[in-house]
């Protein structure tokens, strides 16, 4: 049986504990953290590409298309030159719009936030896949006209 004595001391080895783990908030601003930095690795995955992009953009730009062999191969390079603007467009509307975690979590509760990165880490991949299909399409086409 419980003594008032076993009992009190159990309760306070019980406090103390629970008084040495991480609150609830910690462990939400921990998740949200990684969430976020997890989204950013893949935004600094590709955001230097966009040095790339700008370079593959310009040199097609540059292409009379009047020496293009084949109206279907101009045709190429036309959509290839879409291709590479709308990449690099993707990535900076993405930053512009992109709210950064201080303030998510002064607007928002925990779950809003994580619905919020979430998202966003679904667009960065996005844009990521869309940046790295036009890089290939554009070295393709570069090679492709002996560039």
């Amino acid at each position: 049986m419980l003594t008032i004595k076993t009992f009190s001391f159990l309760s306070f080895i019980l406090l103390i504990l629970s008084a040495c783990g991480p609150s609830k908030e910690e462990m939400a601003h921990h998740t949200e953290t990684t969430s976020w930095s997890e989204m950013m690795k893949i935004h600094d995955e590709v955001m230097p590409k966009t040095s790339e992009i700008v370079s593959l953009y310009s040199d097609l730009k540059k292409v009379n298309p009047q020496i293009i062999a084949t109206n279907e191969l101009r045709l190429e390079v036309q959509e290839t030159i879409i291709l590479l603007e709308d990449a690099e467009e993707a990535m900076f509307a993405w930053m512009n719009q992109l709210k950064n975690l201080k303030e998510l979590r002064s607007q928002k509760t925990h779950e809003e936030v994580m619905i919020y990165l979430k998202q966003e880490t679904q667009k960065i991949e996005s844009i990521r896949n869309q940046m790295l299909t036009a890089l290939e399409r554009g070295y393709h086409i570069k090679n492709k006209l002996a560039l």
